[in-house]
């Protein structure tokens, strides 16, 4: 089998073994270039598919500053920017805890990178008596598979190739871990990646693992303890290429950005000419290919020339660019890439200023519109995650290890939330609309809390009014005295008679001007915190103090609206 070297500098890596394949790969690792930094040859040969090799060496060495694919991947893969909510109602707190411990949310956040980058990447699931608690993931994305398929399932394999570094002796090689659940029995080895393909199984894993069943199975039934997660769902197993637009848009502006730099650094100024003069007073500075002819020069200088012919001539070039205007080209031809993403042009922004305006961002709101197309691709890959942890677990883990549920798996993936400009414009708008009628409070919580579901969002408010009566309500009243059959004395002048035992008083909503008729000028400056004026006045109530000292008032209040008392 014929093997090449990445440029990733790892010797050896396989070829895959059919032609299909093999173009995948191809693709598959220049994605994963791209979103690694590892992409300077890949952009140098689109450089020279484009550029005669004599400008190109005036160029300099390529301008790497902007990866519109990384960028735009990194942006989008935000899956699990938020924890997913996991439920299994088999699960208990002691599982729980074993789920939290193996720390599978943030593992898949790097794997959700090349999910998005490269449209499909894998987790194998092994057990390890090395790993946290006997489960490791391992991310492998997709130039290191082959797959063999159900012809009428071909999204569900059931053969899987691996090309994996293994260490035979002394020596590391490759290798094809083949997991084949095709034959009866299903079988699992390890052959050398090379025209030999010698079955090193027993080398490798140790001769009872080598001449023993095959070990995953789960009730009777084989299983292969991968999981292949897809960014779509399109009924294929690959779908390589999906990104061709954006990964040649991406090297174009790259191209685009390395010529700019060196316009800017050799072109974006007048050039300065002499005809029939000699400069005088040039020095000689540097060495060999540095060497130049220098003369210092200086407001206040005056350069002298000598005439060859006894005429001369001085004048200047205009700059043969402008440095702004190609900026902003480059950067209108980075929005129109951009595109072809999927989203509208309003969530896709580009910085203003010419020191980083070569960088692309999608609002939140553009984000959540990608992120809602992805869920439920990651759902059912999260799911079955969980399922082939719990079985590889039940398949090798000593019976102290906590045991996960097979099965019954589900989890809720979280939108990011919205910004505080977000809010503040979502609870206007949804109020106004809840005012009229045509919206409930439900709406208004599934808007601010992106991904939680109606019936969570009901449970939810129907917790926070029950929860706002048991603080509004008052503390349980002593069990009142029985009332005694005494009769009650009249009131005197001014004061409020007194209520029969057990009694509670009636609470009677006042406005402003009934309070007025009762409560007293000094007891109104009192509750503001000034003294009381005293004296018949004060004991007024504060619509009387007003009726007898109107016209006072009135002065008052005019002076206040900037009136002229007369």
């Amino acid at each position: 089998m014929p093997l090449l070297t990445t440029t990733t500098g790892i010797v050896g890596l396989p070829v895959a073994t059919n032609p299909v394949d093999a173009a995948r790969w191809e693709t598959t690792r220049q994605l994963v270039r791209l979103l690694e930094g590892d992409w300077e040859e890949d952009l140098r040969s689109f450089m020279q598919d484009h550029v005669d090799a004599s400008r190109l060496a005036s160029w300099g060495p390529p301008n790497q500053a902007l990866n519109l694919f990384k960028s735009l991947v990194l942006q989008l893969a935000c899956i699990y920017d938020e924890e997913p909510a996991l439920s299994n109602a088999a699960l208990d707190e002691e599982g729980e805890a074993f789920v939290s411990r193996l720390g599978i949310w943030p593992r898949l956040q790097q794997h959700c990178i090349y999910v998005v980058g490269a449209y499909e990447s894998a987790v194998r699931v092994e057990y390890s008596a090395d790993a946290p608690d006997g489960i490791e993931l391992r991310l492998v994305t997709a130039d290191h598979i082959e797959t063999e398929s159900s012809p009428g399932v071909p999204a569900l394999p059931r053969l899987v190739r691996e090309a994996r570094l293994r260490t035979i002796g002394r020596e590391s090689k490759w290798c094809w871990d083949v997991f084949d659940l095709r034959g009866d029995p299903p079988s699992y080895r390890v052959v050398t990646a090379d025209s030999r393909a010698l079955d090193v199984t027993a080398e490798v894993l140790g001769d009872e693992t080598a001449s023993g069943p095959y070990p995953w199975v789960d009730a009777g039934e084989p299983y292969l303890p991968w999981v292949v997660y897809h960014a779509i769902d399109n009924g294929r197993m690959w779908s390589a290429g999906r990104w061709h637009e954006l990964v040649q848009g991406t090297l174009a502006i790259a191209l685009l950005w390395t010529f700019w730099m060196h316009a800017v650094k050799e072109a974006s100024w007048d050039q300065k000419y002499a005809i029939d003069l000699v400069l005088q007073g040039l020095q000689s500075k540097g060495t060999g290919t540095a060497q130049r002819s220098k003369v210092t020069v200086d407001p206040t200088a005056l350069l002298m020339f000598r005439s060859r012919e006894g005429r001369g001539t001085v004048g200047s070039i205009g700059a043969s660019l402008d440095p702004l205007a190609m900026a902003q080209a480059i950067i209108a031809y980075q929005q129109v890439v951009a595109m072809h993403l999927g989203v509208s042009v309003s969530d896709v922004t580009t910085t203003a200023s010419p020191q980083s305006g070569i960088a692309i961002s999608l609002s939140r709101d553009g984000l959540r519109k990608m992120q809602r197309r992805m869920f439920p691709q990651f759902r059912r890959g999260d799911q079955a995650l969980l399922d082939i942890v719990a079985k590889v677990q039940a398949n090798f883990a000593p019976p102290s290890m906590p045991r996960l549920p097979v099965g019954g798996w589900s989890v809720a993936h979280r939108a990011l939330p919205l910004s505080r400009e977000e809010l503040d414009a979502a609870l206007d708008r949804n109020l106004k609309l809840i005012e009229a009628g045509v919206r409930s409070r439900v709406d208004l919580l599934m808007e601010i809390e992106p991904g939680i579901s109606r019936e969570a969002a009901l449970e939810k408010l129907k917790q926070v009014r029950a929860e706002e009566a048991a603080l509004a309500s008052p503390a349980t009243p002593a069990t009142p005295a029985t009332p005694t059959s005494t009769p009650l004395k009249p009131a005197a002048a001014g004061v409020a008679a007194p209520l029969p035992a057990g009694v509670a008083p009636t609470k009677i909503a006042l406005t402003s001007t009934d309070i007025a008729t009762i409560v007293t000028v000094d007891e109104a400056r009192a509750s503001q915190g000034l003294p009381g004026i005293g004296g018949a006045d004060g004991a007024l109530t504060v619509s009387e103090y007003q009726a007898k000292h109107a016209s006072v008032v009135a002065a008052a209040a005019n002076a206040a609206a900037g009136g002229v008392s007369t």
